[in-house]
């Protein structure tokens, strides 16, 4: 699972998650508020989440990596300059 929250000061939207072979695309995420996605990981890989905000695109990469059959729940906390990603405890 994968939970996406929006840190920053203004709307974030177009989000993509591209991560283990395929894309998921999330919307947009008002300020303070997050959305989650559960990707098929279909091939071993890094989370790279996609963005605009203030109609700059903006891509955050993370050192988490996913491997196929194997649950792992990630956080990333994007928005106003901020990117970071990283795999929490259930």
């Amino acid at each position: 699972m994968i939970v996406v929250k929006n840190v920053g000061r203004d709307v974030i939207h177009g989000i993509s998650l591209e991560v283990g072979g395929g894309a998921v695309d999330l919307g947009a995420i008002p300020v303070g508020e997050s959305r989650a996605a559960k990707p098929e990981v279909a091939a071993d890989s890094s989370l790279v989440v996609t963005y605009y905000e203030n109609n700059a695109r903006v891509v955050c990469c993370g050192d988490v990596y996913f491997t196929n059959n194997l649950y792992v729940k990630v956080e990333a906390d994007v928005g106003g300059g901020v990117c970071r990603i990283a795999e929490v405890a259930d």
